[in-house]
């Protein structure tokens, strides 16, 4: 097929496997720009540092720009920049645009047998991976998630940054160091017991 991607990548005991495309969409690329550092860590450890996978689609980028302007306090040119430089760091390359993707009316009906409230958007992003040969796509939209599988896409689900984050202070909590108590009549009450409603 014209726009099918394929990929031969290395693979652990040095066995060389055909594989396709990995697929990013717009919330995802903006947790790697908002919260690096445990964003691309989980990132690479699941893909096993292979970079050379992972694919967006035009409109899943254009989202993360309006989204990155919108509600992180980026310009519309910074938003634009640290885009290109994510895509250049990661070598993250772009699915086409399809015209007529006979894939996009099927996922149109498989989202309203099952009830399915993903958006246009995501559903044209999602029939585009699948016609383009992805195999894997990652969000952290629910959505978007069963959309994609309901059209035979594996799929997984990507820490929002705000998950990051409360998972960074659950850590910090249950790590920090125990100080000595003074002999003071009046203790600080332990908070420990919030700690399980807490969702990681």
């Amino acid at each position: 097929m014209k726009n099918k991607i394929m990929i031969f990548s290395h693979f652990k005991g040095g066995i060389i496997k055909k594989c396709f495309g990995v697929g990013l969409d717009a919330g995802v690329l903006i947790a790697l720009i908002t919260n690096p550092i445990k964003s691309k860590e989980i990132l690479l450890e699941d893909l096993q540092e292979q970079k050379d996978l992972l694919y967006t689609h035009p409109i899943a980028f254009q989202e993360a720009r309006r989204r990155l302007y919108r509600g992180f306090n980026y310009s519309w040119e910074e938003s634009l920049k640290v885009l290109k430089n994510l895509k250049k760091e990661f070598n993250i390359k772009e699915v086409s645009l399809i015209k007529n993707n006979p894939k996009l009316k099927e996922l149109d009906k498989l989202c309203e047998k099952d009830n399915c409230d993903a958006g246009d958007n995501d559903k044209k992003i999602i029939s585009d991976f699948k016609e383009s040969g992805i195999f894997l796509t990652y969000s952290n939209n629910n959505h978007f998630i069963r959309a994609s599988k309901l059209i035979g896409l594996n799929s997984r689900k990507f820490p929002s940054d705000d998950k990051i984050l409360k998972k960074k202070y659950y850590d910090a909590l249950i790590n920090k160091p125990k100080q000595k108590r003074g002999r003071s009549r009046f203790r600080k009450p332990f908070l420990g017991f919030l700690l399980p409603f807490l969702r990681i």
